[in-house]
C-alpha cells in the first residue's frame, strides 16, 4: 500500500476520532466539521463511510493513533454527580447562612451592646413604658462613668424589693448618675433642689415636669468605687435616697454597672439619643468621672 494513503487513512481516523468525541459532548457543528476534514483526507468511499455521522462510533485512542491521544475532547461531569455536589454544597451555604448571623449577635450582646425593655415610670418623661432601649457595655465596663450617665446596673441588693422598677426579665435597673465618689449630694426637700458639693444644679432638662427634685432632705457622701443614682421620675422612682440604710449608704457599685444607654430605639416614634449634658454639672467641682 502507498506510504501515503497509509498516512491520509491515519490522520482520517483521528479527525473521525475527534469528531465523535465532539458529538458525545454535545458539540455537533465541530463534529460535523471535523467529519468532513476526515472524507477529505481519506478520500473514496472509505472515507464518506468513515466520516459519515450515521457510522461514528466509539474508537479508542489506540484505534485513532497517538495524535489523537494529545487531543482529547475536555471531559464533561456527569449530570447525577452534579446534582449531588450541588446538593451538598447548597445545605453549607444554608447552615453558614443561618448560624453565621446567630453567632455575631451573640458576641455583639456579649461583649458590645445589649437592649432592655423599661417596664416602669421611674424614669419617665426620659423613658416611658415599654420604650426598648440600647445600651453600651463598653462604656459601661471599660470607659469611665460621668455625671448624668443613663445607666443600667444590677440590683445591689433589695431595691426591686421596693417597686417593679426592675427592667423586664432581669433583676436590672436603669437610673441616672448624680452622685460619683468623693460628691456630697444633698437636698433640703420641699421642692429645693439638688446640690453637689454645695453647688445647686438645673435638672429641668431631664426631671420630669411638675415633679421635685425631692419631696424630703437627704445628705449622701458618695465612697470610693460607688455612684449615687436618681430616677427622672422622683415622685415614683425607688432610688438612692430610699436606701441610705442597706448598708452601703444607697448607693451602687461602680462594678454592678452593666452598661450606659445610648437611645431609645423602640417604638419607632419615641426614638431618642440618651446623652448627657455636662454643661449641668460644669460647676460642681470633683471628679469629672469614675471607672
Amino acid at each position: 500500500m502507498d506510504t501515503r494513503v497509509m498516512r491520509g487513512d491515519s490522520r482520517a481516523r483521528v479527525f473521525v476520532h475527534l469528531a465523535r468525541r465532539r458529538a458525545s459532548a454535545g458539540r455537533k457543528s465541530t463534529a460535523k466539521l471535523l467529519a468532513s476534514k476526515a472524507r477529505q483526507t481519506s478520500g473514496g468511499r472509505a472515507g464518506e463511510k468513515m466520516s459519515n455521522p450515521q457510522n461514528l462510533r466509539r474508537v479508542s485512542d489506540k484505534e485513532a493513533g497517538p495524535r489523537a491521544q494529545h487531543q482529547r475532547a475536555p471531559w464533561v461531569p456527569q449530570g447525577p454527580v452534579v446534582t449531588h455536589r450541588s446538593r451538598r454544597s447548597t445545605l453549607r451555604e444554608l447552615v453558614f447562612a443561618v448560624a453565621i448571623p446567630i453567632l455575631v449577635v451573640t458576641l455583639i450582646r456579649l461583649f458590645l451592646f445589649d437592649i432592655y425593655m423599661i417596664p416602669s415610670g421611674s424614669m419617665l418623661d426620659t423613658l416611658q413604658i415599654g420604650d426598648r432601649i440600647v445600651t453600651s457595655k463598653i462604656a459601661g465596663r471599660y470607659f469611665p462613668i460621668h455625671r448624668g450617665d443613663v445607666v443600667v446596673f444590677k440590683d445591689p441588693g433589695g431595691w426591686l424589693g421596693r417597686e417593679s422598677d426592675g427592667l423586664i426579665g432581669s433583676n436590672y435597673l436603669v437610673k441616672r448618675v448624680i452622685g460619683l465618689p468623693g460628691d456630697v449630694v444633698a437636698c433640703e426637700g420641699s421642692g429645693a433642689p439638688i446640690t453637689i458639693n454645695g453647688h445647686a444644679i438645673e435638672e429641668g432638662e431631664y426631671l420630669r415636669p411638675g415633679v421635685q427634685p425631692s419631696s424630703f432632705a437627704f445628705s449622701v457622701k458618695v465612697s470610693a468605687g460607688n455612684v449615687f443614682v436618681l430616677g427622672d421620675n422622683r415622685a415614683n422612682s425607688a432610688d438612692s435616697r430610699y436606701h441610705t440604710h442597706d448598708g452601703n449608704n444607697g448607693l451602687v457599685p461602680l462594678k454592678d454597672i452593666d452598661g450606659v444607654a445610648l437611645s431609645v430605639y423602640w417604638p419607632a416614634t419615641h426614638w431618642r439619643s440618651l446623652g448627657r449634658d455636662d454643661s449641668i454639672y460644669a460647676r460642681v467641682g470633683g471628679v469629672k468621672d469614675a471607672r
